[in-house]
């Protein structure tokens, strides 16, 4: 979750934030708040986060992330931002932050494509999708229902999903660009009745390593074949 210039997270994230020189440089614009998360035996710090964790304490995590609504709203009231962007999964934030007076944006951070499916499921699980490509097998449409019934601390994933949505001030972000996917962006905004704002794809530097450096070095010696 993120605030015009201040970005809210647990200590873990921000340790990888901290410890990224390429990220470092955004250190001077962007002021990092640590939200220290209610302890549980369940759920270690180091699992305070998305990043490696395992499938069986994903309900866990949202739980202790809506456990930290108190903390949450606390540093929402002391730093008093003009707008508060924030994940789907926490679909009370934007009503804490409506309760201040704040615009809150729901910011996706996955391809329009995939959130269109999310949306057909739950519209209309047995009508197919006008585009061919996303139409999936029984089994594979039972695998994303089952991701959507999926319930922690009493929501659903689908309540939780339409909550954020449906909250979003005027409009929602999302991770991907026209360029790419222009007609399943206009798919979604139409499914959710919102308008829907690519932000582009958010892309870090490129970083080497050994196995890069042998395949850079095998490529090097084939020949350029040009078609004309």
């Amino acid at each position: 979750m993120f605030y015009t210039n201040q970005s809210k997270t647990p200590p873990i994230n921000l340790k990888h934030f901290r410890e990224t020189p390429s990220l470092n440089l955004l250190s001077s614009s962007i002021q990092l708040i640590d939200i220290h998360l209610p302890s549980s035996l369940d759920l270690p710090p180091r699992y305070h986060t998305t990043k490696n964790l395992p499938s069986h304490l994903l309900s866990a995590l949202i739980t202790t992330f809506d456990d930290a609504k108190p903390a949450f709203f606390t540093i929402l009231k002391t730093l008093k931002p003009n707008l508060v962007i924030y994940d789907f999964l926490q679909p009370w934030v934007p009503i804490v932050a409506h309760e201040e007076n704040i615009e809150a944006v729901l910011f996706l951070t996955c391809s329009a494509a995939s959130y269109s499916v999310l949306t057909h499921c739950i519209n209309d699980p047995n009508k197919d999708s006008p585009f061919q490509e996303l139409n999936f097998s029984k089994d594979q449409g039972d695998k994303i229902i089952w991701f959507l019934d999926y319930t922690s601390n009493g929501v659903t994933n689908k309540e939780r999903f339409l909550g954020c949505i449906e909250r979003s001030s005027s409009f929602v972000l999302i991770r991907t660009s026209n360029i790419i996917e222009a007609k399943y962006v206009d798919h979604f905004c139409g499914l959710v009745g919102k308008e829907i704002v690519p932000v582009g794809p958010l892309v870090q530097n490129p970083t080497r390593n050994d196995d890069d450096e042998v395949i850079m070095e095998w490529l090097d010696k084939k020949e350029i074949v040009r078609k004309s």
